[in-house]
């Protein structure tokens, strides 16, 4: 495989659109960490995962227009060897992606950054790196499935969009309030009694617990509570620290969700692409 995953390489170096795709991560980095106050902003891990929703089914799209898959079959790899080498490469180009981004960011957003402990922050930087393992997965399944290098990138931006799009969702749902109340106002206009009531669209039980386990195993639903463990800090930290820290108790999990998702979808894809007759 290690001959698959050098001429691999070899085609990133030699596209442009490599090129591209790390410029505009590199810009999106700077205009996130110019922007950052008091924390970050989600839009530019929004539009830098656009990115490599473009850039991993364009590529993946062009092996299955010029016939890559079906001449390494010929030329005696396993369909198991071209996956997780195509798999291989988009992540490992991904997070060289991120990094970049990183290198954008992490100056301008100084002031944003230095209040956080290093522990912290380094647990952070590790689930973003999970985080991007996983959505990368995501993607490279989906293209590995589809040929169309037309459809295969609608559907791929359009799955980043559905991401972020599901994850306020279920953020929304959870963030429901159990109780409102009714206020009751005499001829004087002051208020005599207040009336509490249970809201209808209150999560509760079981079902609480799932849509909890289910925006956590979404990437795009870690987004908010990392980002909020940067902005704690960004506010008064007299009372804070890594032990008093909600977020923290939450996201030190992260990486294990990441690291599921990644797994069963990686299994799921490469299951399917196993069957399927490489053209």
């Amino acid at each position: 495989m290690s001959n698959l995953l050098r001429a691999g390489f070899v085609r990133y170096l030699k596209n442009p659109l490599a090129v591209i795709t790390a410029v505009a991560s590199l810009v999106i980095g700077l205009l996130g960490g110019r922007n950052a106050v008091y924390t970050i902003d989600d839009v530019y891990l929004i539009a830098l995962f656009i990115a490599f929703a473009a850039f991993i089914s364009l590529l993946v799209g062009r092996e299955h227009g010029e016939g890559g898959f079906r001449n390494k079959a010929i030329a005696g790899y396993t369909k198991g060897q071209i996956f997780f080498s195509e798999w291989l490469l988009h992540t490992v180009f991904c997070l060289c992606l991120l990094l970049l981004f990183l290198v954008g960011f992490a100056p301008l957003a100084h002031e944003v950054l230095s209040p956080v402990p290093a522990r912290v922050l380094a647990l952070i930087a590790l689930c973003f790196v999970c985080m991007t393992v996983a959505v990368v997965t995501l993607l490279c399944v989906l293209s590995m499935l589809v040929s169309s290098r037309a459809v295969s990138a609608i559907l791929s931006v359009l799955l980043v969009i559905g991401l972020l799009f599901a994850s306020y969702k279920i953020e929304e749902a959870l963030s429901t309030p159990q109780y409102y109340y009714i206020s009751h106002y005499d001829e004087q206009n002051e208020l005599v009694w207040e009336e509490q009531k249970e809201s209808p669209l209150y999560v509760d039980g079981a079902a609480r617990t799932f849509l909890t386990h289910l925006n956590y195993t979404i990437p795009l639903g870690q987004s908010e509570p990392l980002i909020q463990c940067i902005g704690v800090w960004n506010y008064d930290v007299s009372w804070i620290d890594e032990h008093s820290c909600s977020h923290l108790k939450i996201v030190k999990f992260f990486p294990l969700y990441s690291l599921g998702l990644t797994v069963t979808i990686g299994g799921i894809g490469y299951a399917i692409f196993r069957r399927r007759d490489l053209r």
